[in-house]
């Protein structure tokens, strides 16, 4: 039980110096990283065998057909659409993330300002304190945010890459 402990404790401080709206970035963050695992899985186990299926349809079309140019434009968006599928989401994530995050900022300020108009008192010591957890969503959201945009650039080139080999072995003769 001490092993739990160790990891709980730290995580509780965390989430208790920082307001509910870090539970809201952390299913924020949990959904953009299942995403980008998902996209990830999809390209190592399954992009191949798609792009494979393509090719042999255009090999086995007719090489005298006039439609051969939409074809391979067809072809080429779908495996675009089935690569680039949840990337504009996780991105989408990111910036709801960045936006959580500084509401959780502005949240946590007027708690302060209000707490201080209420007691009329100027302890710095607690100003302070609250504007230190006041700031903690913003550093949340931006962690979440600037890691999830990396990743959604690098699916971005993935999926780009895999779209451009596809376009390669479709040679319309």
């Amino acid at each position: 039980m001490q092993w739990f402990e160790v990891l709980y404790s730290p995580l509780d401080d965390f989430f208790s110096s920082g307001g509910q709206i870090l539970f809201i970035i952390m299913a924020i963050a949990f959904v953009m990283w299942a995403l980008v695992i998902e996209r990830y899985l999809y390209f190592i186990f399954h992009s191949r065998g798609l792009a494979a299926d393509y090719i042999n349809l255009w090999h086995d079309l007719s090489s005298n057909t006039i439609y051969k140019p939409i074809i391979k434009s067809r072809y080429l968006s779908e495996y675009r659409l089935y690569n680039e599928r949840g990337i504009v989401l996780v991105k989408m994530l990111v910036k709801i993330s960045l936006l959580v995050g500084l509401l959780g900022t502005v949240v946590g300020m007027i708690t302060v300002f209000d707490a201080y108009a209420v007691t009329q008192t100027n302890p710095i010591e607690e100003i302070a304190a609250g504007v230190a957890q006041a700031i903690i969503p913003t550093m949340t959201g931006m962690l979440v945010g600037l890691s999830g945009l990396y990743f959604a650039y690098h699916l971005k080139q993935i999926a780009d890459t895999k779209t451009h080999h596809l376009d390669m072995n479709l040679v319309i003769k």
